[in-house]
């Protein structure tokens, strides 16, 4: 084995939504080991670098559900794969026609931005949604370089969002879910499985030679393309049908256990 890659929510983070110290352990011994360790989140490199950094043993950070890498190394993006103006729009257009009390954030190279709308909606279908200080902004659909659009209902929600919205948006694009409230739109080879493939051509890793892990459809196309896909026991059901193995849940550092058994033992 000579790749592993891991969501980060519900897979390698735990339940407090950071890596353990017994993930930590595990995953520095399997990198020890010369085994290239790569995260791959729908979070944006903004909200994920702080929560890695201090491992050590990471380069490779697939961001955005596949719209950016981030080296860590460089301490910098090095890929960005965003959707053209003409994409954001259709996808605004159709969706906000079926659709119309949608809110949108979204992700740019600047950072990342929301509508009022969008607070309303993660506040209605989420009491969990934390207080937003930061200013509200009003999506322009002619911006270039949108990294990830993210779409919220006012009462539907994660995979009934999903499946509601899938007859709108334009065929071709990536719409997931991370297991949050909203949908998430990326560009067609903005997925996680598209872009670790791309990421192991670059490294020479053939797939047959990776493994992956995930929790939700985002990850869908990265276990499909994996040598080996472990669905997390806490995982969703659509999630545990197409795995080729299942690990504990990430309460119980499923990721931990599985390299434990696999490589250190």
């Amino acid at each position: 084995m000579k790749l592993i890659a891991s969501d980060l929510d519900g897979t390698l983070f735990g339940p407090d939504h950071e890596v353990s110290e017994v993930t930590a352990e595990a995953l520095r011994a399997v990198a020890d080991l010369g085994v290239e360790i790569v995260v791959a989140t729908g979070r944006s490199h903004w909200s994920a670098v702080p929560r890695l950094e201090h491992l050590g043993c990471v380069r490779w950070l697939i961001g955005s559900n596949g719209a950016t890498v981030y080296d860590f190394e460089l301490g910098d993006v090095v890929v960005r794969r965003p959707l053209r103006a003409d994409q954001v729009r259709a996808v605004v257009e159709g969706v906000g026609k079926a659709f119309p009390t949608v809110g949108y954030a979204w992700e740019s190279p600047e950072g990342v931005f929301h509508s009022d709308r969008w607070v309303r909606n993660r506040k209605a279908t989420d009491s969990r949604f934390p207080v937003v200080e930061r200013p509200t902004h009003e999506l322009s659909i002619d911006r270039p370089e949108i990294l990830k659009l993210m779409i919220a209902h006012d009462r539907l929600t994660e995979y009934d969002w999903l499946d509601a919205m899938a007859d709108h948006v334009p065929s071709g694009l990536s719409a997931s879910t991370s297991g949050a409230s909203f949908v998430e739109i990326t560009a067609s080879d903005a997925n996680k499985g598209a872009a670790l493939r791309l990421l192991c051509d670059a490294l020479g890793v053939d797939r047959t030679e990776t493994m992956a892990f995930g929790d939700h459809s985002n990850d869908v196309a990265m276990l499909h393309w994996a040598g080996t896909g472990y669905a997390m026991a806490n995982g969703a059901a659509r999630i545990l049908e197409i795995a080729d193995a299942v690990a504990p849940p990430n309460h119980e550092h499923g990721v931990a256990q599985v390299l434990t058994s696999l490589f250190l033992d």
